[in-house]
């Protein structure tokens, strides 16, 4: 669940009207239980006969648990270069 008021709504609202719309985009969602994940979203536009914008076809993925775990390795791997570099 994305706000209605939100700026992730605002600029997605905005950028179909223009015409133009970011291919791959990351945001956080709500969840009901009132948690947040983070979803990557493909798009595109939808268009016309005539080239009018007609929609947009969005496809997201959840990838919470994959952006914690680069981050728990990122972690890991400093903490293991900062044990190497201390032994040294």
């Amino acid at each position: 669940f994305v706000p209605e008021d939100s700026d992730v709504q605002r600029l997605f609202r905005a950028s179909v009207a223009s015409g133009r719309i970011f291919p791959h985009h990351e945001n956080e969602i709500r969840t009901r239980d009132g948690g947040t994940r983070t979803i990557a979203w493909d798009n595109v536009l939808l268009r016309d006969a005539d080239g009018a914008v007609a929609g947009t076809a969005s496809i997201g993925r959840d990838v919470t648990d994959e952006r914690a775990a680069v981050a728990a390795l990122a972690r890991s791997e400093a903490f293991a270069y900062s044990l190497l570099e201390a032994s040294a």
